[in-house]
C-alpha cells in the first residue's frame, strides 16, 4: 500500500513539478483544462491512480458493485494521499528554508 502511494506521488511529482516535463507542461498549459489540472496534485492523482488501477487489474474484471467500489476507493484514497504528501513536503521545505535562513544570520 505504501509502495503504491509513493508510486502515485512520484508520478504526480514527475508530471507536475519535474523539469523533464517542462516543455509538455508549457504546451498543455495553453489549454485551460490542462492548466488547472497540472496545478493540482489531487487532480493529477485521480488520473494517475485510475491508470495504475487499470494497469493493476488488466484485463478488467466484470463490473460488479464491489469492483466499482474498489475502483472509486483506490482512486480517491491514493489521490488524497498524493495531495497530503505534497502538503507535508511543502511544509517541510518551508521549515528547512526558515532554518537555513536563521543559520545564515
Amino acid at each position: 500500500m505504501l509502495k503504491t502511494a509513493l508510486l502515485i506521488y512520484g508520478l504526480c511529482f514527475l508530471i507536475i513539478d519535474s523539469t523533464i516535463f517542462n516543455r509538455i507542461r508549457e504546451v498543455l498549459s495553453n489549454i485551460s483544462f490542462f492548466e488547472k489540472l497540472l496545478s493540482c496534485y489531487f487532480c493529477v492523482g485521480v488520473w494517475v491512480s485510475m491508470s495504475i488501477w487499470i494497469a493493476k487489474y488488466y484485463p478488467l474484471p466484470p463490473l460488479t458493485l464491489a469492483i466499482a467500489f474498489n475502483f472509486i476507493e483506490f482512486i480517491f484514497c491514493f489521490a488524497a494521499t498524493a495531495y497530503a504528501f505534497n502538503i507535508i513536503l511543502s511544509v517541510l521545505e518551508g521549515i528547512a528554508a526558515l532554518l537555513a535562513h536563521k543559520l545564515r544570520d
